[in-house]
């Protein structure tokens, strides 16, 4: 960590003029995509100093043998959002040597992974380069998505504010022990006034500084319903057109399932939306089976379950079996596939061999 005059840390022309965006989570069109997969093939037409790295959001006319790649690309095919896989600091990564690695595995939450910079040893290189990719895509009439991951740390012991505080910021069991519901080896205690606060402001912070339009959260149903909704209070006051959506379903730790931000509790969280599991497999078939057929695929009694996630979730009538319901078709994030489990294509091999 240091100390950084963030007004320094703005590139040139930096404001927080958003693309045109009703708000309504029912317009959003979301492409999510890793910062370093999306230029570090040499195909990729981005000049070689930024593939695999921030900047290469700046360079947005490339193209490889006459067709788009990199944001051109991502532009022509019409969507509303761009959503970035973690872009806050991971420990997995030598940030001087990298490699892949999804993110999910938290060190810093309010700093930028050093990774994606064309200098990680200059502390203020990595601030100025995500912001400029942000500054470039909203150019672009792109709005800009955070994957964010508040419940669980890379090294729980050794986490800074473990250190402060040692016991508080992570859930036990009755025995002491750091329960496991993230299945990351520990769960952090949202639910706790000063952990929430922790949450909130980091949330806060990545909007207003960095001028972000949403949130997806990883295993939201970890996370406290109380602290959700604060975040989506917080992020109104800034922005009304922020969305917040994230993964609901529960993990058993110390949070009581009536208590977390779930599906099955998508009716405590107005304003919320949730992946919808029950039209992703509607349509190509289990994730956890890999030649259960869906849909698309020939299983034709599966047509219920995708028009369940076509009206949203709501109840619509008697003839669906919805596996769960929500107040509004914005709480639905349909979806057929995400970085989890098999592409389609893969899916729909294994299925139909």
């Amino acid at each position: 960590g240091v100390v950084v005059d963030l007004s320094k840390t703005n590139p040139a022309g930096w404001n927080n003029t958003k693309p045109k965006f009703s708000g309504n989570p029912t317009d959003a069109s979301i492409y999510e995509l890793h910062v370093r997969d999306l230029s570090i093939d040499a195909a990729s037409g981005v000049p070689a100093a930024h593939q695999g790295k921030y900047l290469a959001f700046t360079d947005t006319n490339t193209s490889y043998k006459g067709v788009a790649t990199g944001v051109a690309h991502i532009k022509s095919m019409g969507v509303s959002h761009v959503e970035l896989l973690p872009v806050f600091d991971y420990q997995s990564v030598d940030e001087l040597k990298p490699t892949f690695n999804w993110g999910y595995d938290p060190q810093n939450f309010n700093v930028p992974e050093g990774s994606y910079s064309t200098d990680p040893s200059n502390p203020t290189t990595r601030i100025t380069e995500l912001k400029s990719a942000i500054q470039s895509m909203h150019n672009q009439g792109l709005r800009v998505i955070m994957d964010v991951v508040y419940h669980h740390v890379y090294n729980a012991g050794s986490f800074s504010e473990n250190l402060i505080v040692p016991g508080y910021f992570f859930r036990t069991d009755s025995s002491g022990d750091l329960t496991n519901g993230s299945g990351c080896g520990n769960d952090v205690a949202d639910e706790r006034s000063m952990v929430a606060k922790f949450v909130t402001d980091s949330f806060k912070y990545w909007a207003s500084e960095y001028h972000m339009d949403g949130f997806r959260i990883d295993q939201m149903g970890q996370m406290s319903i109380s602290t959700v909704n604060q975040v989506r209070k917080d992020m109104t006051a800034i922005d009304p057109t922020i969305l917040i959506f994230g993964e609901g379903w529960y993990g058993q730790s110390s949070l009581s399932s009536s208590k977390a931000a779930t599906q099955a509790n998508i009716a405590q969280l107005p304003g919320v939306g949730a992946f919808n599991d029950q039209i992703r497999d509607g349509a190509k078939g289990s994730v956890f089976h890999a030649t259960e057929k869906g849909f698309v695929s020939g299983l034709f009694i599966r047509s219920l379950d995708v028009a369940s996630g076509i009206v949203g979730q709501t109840s619509y009538n008697n003839a669906l079996s919805n596996a769960w319901n929500t107040t509004s078709p914005g709480q639905s994030i349909n979806y057929v596939e995400s970085h989890d489990n098999a592409t389609v294509f893969d899916k729909l091999t294994a299925s139909m061999a």
